[in-house]
């Protein structure tokens, strides 16, 4: 047996990442994301020949995915390469399941490039709004390097299913499970379906009763979910757990 090596340079993020959490096994937070390869320009057309590689991160690269990357964001990567049948829904004329072959990446080694030119362009014309605002322009005032470029990264931290739960959001992604979906749609489900209560007639107790059971439902929509979490993230040995989204 052996594994298929894939190693990737240049490789552009081209889409937002998902952020999967283990549970209560911080070895099995899972990060996906489709990046693009750039093969050059077709020989006889001209056009950008690329490919569209789906990368998988598992345990602490989990975490810098969902902190670091996002679209248009450059990144080296090595990985093994796997794959898997996923069900099409359709029937072919012999009556057998038409399945599509999957191919992604486990991610072993990676290593953050440059930000695009639209992204530091982005965080140029901000830094520069914010001088002004401050007074520290017109020409007469000293600019460096370090102030217009100055990044806006975010602090990485441990996964906190409380704190995801009120924003549905680790980082830069967007956090699903199997129960809730994305949590971001179910926040947002949850404030369409429950309204905020009206005031009511003190001397009404039907009215005050319905009102007592209002409040409660509008406090469990809003409850962050009491999930056991190991905060210490550990080393993992191997690539925990299969892909949620993956059709064996």
């Amino acid at each position: 047996m052996g594994n298929m090596l894939f190693i990737g340079t240049d490789l552009r993020v081209a889409s937002e990442v998902t952020f999967i959490p283990g549970a209560t096994d911080p070895k099995r937070n899972h990060a996906i994301l489709t990046v693009i390869n750039n093969r050059g320009k077709h020989p006889r057309t001209g056009e950008d020949m690329t490919d569209e590689i789906t990368l998988n991160f598992w345990n602490k690269y989990a975490g810098v995915a969902a902190h670091y990357l996002y679209p248009g964001k450059q990144i080296n990567v090595e990985g093994r390469i796997q794959s898997y049948t996923e069900d099409t829904g359709q029937v072919r004329p012999n009556g057998g399941k038409k399945l599509n072959r999957k191919i992604e990446v486990v991610v072993t080694q990676m290593q953050l490039l440059g930000d695009s030119m639209k992204k530091i362009n982005e965080r140029i014309a901000k830094n520069v709004a914010i001088l002004k605002a401050a007074g520290r322009l017109p020409a007469e005032v000293i600019l460096t390097a370090e102030e217009l470029l100055k990044s806006d990264k975010i602090p990485m931290t441990d996964f906190a299913p409380a704190v995801a739960a009120q924003t549905g959001r680790y980082g830069c992604a967007r956090v699903w499970s199997k129960d809730k979906g994305f949590w971001d749609q179910s926040l947002a489900t949850a404030a369409t379906t429950t309204e905020a209560p009206a005031n009511v007639n003190l001397g009404d107790k039907a009215a005050i009763a319905a009102q007592i059971e209002n409040l409660q439902k509008l406090l469990a929509a809003n409850a962050a979910p009491e999930v056991p979490w190991n905060q210490n993230l550990t080393e993992a040995t191997t690539d925990a757990g299969a892909d949620p989204f993956a059709t064996a």
